[in-house]
């Protein structure tokens, strides 16, 4: 259970590295060429994150799958890169846990097409989609980790509504635990993964209305003290 982390993290890494040095120390035209297929993995960047804001039911206020920003670098100098955007409605009002899907997503569901991509790279049907193949793995490894915008509404999110926030993370926890109480009790191990966060969120919905169901029965049950008085 959950033994592909430590790549996604790897995976994280080697993005982020290999992204940065090659902006960095590529020279032109090769740095123009990075930024072509850069292109396609920001557009897949943004895709994953409006995909997560549909499954968490965050609004979306507007969408920028591609733009082209134009930086100033000295007199008479001009340079231009290419950016995405996602912007959310009441960003102040996301929740802890929607910050942290929202922000990740492109970075998790990268991973996943990344090797799917490669294995058609490896074992190709035929030369076209090879190339296809190669052109969009390459352009995942320069997109997929997660922008500075994605990762500072994490902990604002979680400043906003700290008691909010801690129960999510709470019913997270039980949830997981859950689940891997339940693999093991059946003695499951080949189980695929996106079963496992299928399960978790099942019972994340579960822990979460039932105890709204228990809090709506405690009130009905027991009368109002006030109302004694009265």
């Amino acid at each position: 259970m959950f033994e592909e982390f430590p790549f996604i993290l790897g995976f994280l890494l080697f993005s982020i590295v290999v992204s940065y040095l090659l902006l960095k120390y590529i020279p032109e035209p090769f740095k123009k060429i990075i930024i072509g297929l850069m292109i396609v993995g920001i557009v897949i960047h943004e895709l994953f994150h409006v995909l997560m804001c549909l499954i968490t039911n965050t609004p979306i206020n507007s969408v920028k799958f591609l733009e082209k920003i134009k930086k100033e670098e000295g007199p008479g100098y001009k340079k231009y890169e290419f950016n995405g955007n996602v912007s959310i409605k009441e960003e102040k009002g996301m929740s802890f846990l929607q910050a942290v899907l929202v922000g990740f997503a492109p970075l998790f569901f990268s991973f996943w097409l990344f090797f799917l991509l490669l294995d058609q790279v490896i074992h190709p049907l035929n030369e076209i989609t090879f190339f296809v193949c190669l052109f969009i793995v390459f352009s995942i490894i320069f997109s997929a980790a997660p922008s500075s915008t994605d990762l500072i509404c994490i902990p604002r999110a979680f400043r906003e509504n700290l008691k909010y926030s801690a129960y999510q993370i709470f019913l997270s926890i039980l949830s997981i635990l859950l689940v891997w109480w339940i693999l093991l009790f059946l003695k499951i191990s080949n189980l695929h993964e996106v079963f496992i966060y299928l399960s978790i969120m099942f019972f994340y919905y579960l822990w979460k209305y039932g105890f709204k169901l228990i809090s709506f029965l405690y009130r009905f049950a027991i009368p109002n003290k006030n109302l004694k008085k009265r």
